[in-house]
């Protein structure tokens, strides 16, 4: 029996008051409300406040300090890739911020691409690109009969971070498993993100394709890194009008009780 994540009200609260604080609606050096305030706001006990407080310093969004309350930190300097989900998920919830949010996560996707292709490049190996065809092999016979169904969209998801993760242990680059594991953490916990990046999985297959094609050879992959990023860009500006349409048109049925 597969048990349920249950979302409890300290994980609602966390979020809403991340969210304002990683968008600026909490700008850094204020002070948040005394524990009474917020747990009249949030209706809930000043214990349960207090649990929320600890989760946010925990995430190094505030710094509790007794007798000066607590001050909202500088997230430019305290933050790190595990705030990239709390971006997305308010994004969902404030539409207007869908573009930056969603641009600022597929700057670090694109910064993730760039650096393992040099690694490559650096420490060239001649069998990879057949080892990663073999995994991109089953979502390309799936798109050819079935390219845009829900069947397709899930495959192209876990064939995309597969190759990825592949990638990423093929040139030892350890520490970019951990950014993959938050990408793929946000993917999977925020549905309309992954429906965004995965609505057409031909697009998946045809950017795989084209970067199978450079691991060819050493020029190829040089000539791959050179358009890259113009590469990424095209596909990224795609991925953001999808998903700041989508966070519009969820926010709209909120607001229409849908």
């Amino acid at each position: 029996m597969h048990s349920e994540t249950r979302i409890t009200v300290v994980d609602t609260i966390v979020d809403q008051l991340a969210g304002d604080i990683v968008s600026g609606r909490l700008p850094a050096a204020s002070r948040l409300p005394t524990l009474k305030d917020l747990s009249a706001r949030f209706d809930v006990t000043i214990a349960t406040m207090q649990r929320v407080i600890a989760r946010l310093e925990a995430m190094n969004l505030v710094a509790g300090r007794k007798g000066s309350g607590v001050t909202v930190l500088d997230t430019d300097v305290t933050g790190g890739p595990g705030l990239l989900p709390v971006l997305i998920r308010d994004a969902l919830a404030h539409p207007t911020s869908a573009a930056t949010a969603i641009a600022d996560w597929m700057e670090l996707q694109r910064w993730v691409a760039k650096g393992l292709f040099q690694k490559l490049l650096d420490n060239w190996n001649p069998g990879l690109a057949a080892e990663l065809g073999l995994i991109l092999n089953p979502l390309k016979a799936l798109v050819a009969n079935d390219a845009k169904s829900v069947a397709s969209s899930d495959l192209a998801f876990e064939t995309d971070f597969r190759m990825i993760r592949h990638l990423i242990q093929a040139t030892g680059q350890s520490a970019a498993l951990a950014i993959l594991n938050v990408l793929q953490q946000a993917h999977s916990v925020n549905p309309l993100l992954k429906r965004a990046v995965y609505l057409d999985p031909r697009r998946t297959v045809l950017i795989w394709d084209a970067m199978l094609d450079a691991m060819e050879s050493p020029d190829a992959l040089r000539k791959l890194l050179v358009n890259l990023d113009d590469i990424l860009e095209t596909h990224g500006q795609l991925i953001i009008e999808t998903f700041t349409d989508l966070c519009r048109t969820n926010a709209e049925g909120v607001a229409n009780g849908h």
